[in-house]
């Protein structure tokens, strides 16, 4: 599962991850390449070449999400926020309790 947030913006989104991560160059949507798609992120290609530092690209099954100006924060009231990539929100309940809230879901159900 994701919970994607936005530094500076919020929470944008819930959703479950359908496959493992996999370099840019070897991602397919509909049977085509990234590169054949005006992505709203054209540095993403750089260092493609090289594994260790390449974007890396995951597929998601959105459950919930919201337009980065729609994002869901709530300032002062706890919430977790991290610069890494990846983090958990296990031991994280008022975080937890926010995202379902905002989102309408339930993310031990959507675990499972």
């Amino acid at each position: 599962m994701v919970v994607p947030s936005l530094k500076g913006k919020g929470y944008v989104g819930v959703g479950r991850v359908l496959a493992r991560a996999v370099p840019y160059l070897d991602f397919r949507h509909e049977g085509r390449l990234l590169q054949d798609f005006n992505l709203a992120a054209p540095k993403m290609p750089e260092n493609s070449e090289d594994l260790a530092n390449s974007e890396y690209v995951l597929r998601v099954e959105w459950d919930a999400s919201v337009p980065r100006e729609e994002a869901k924060w709530q300032s002062n009231a706890g919430l977790f926020t991290t610069p890494l990539v990846r983090a958990s929100l296990d031991r994280q309940p008022t975080t937890v309790a926010f995202v379902e809230s905002s989102f309408g879901v339930r993310l031990q159900e959507l675990a499972t």
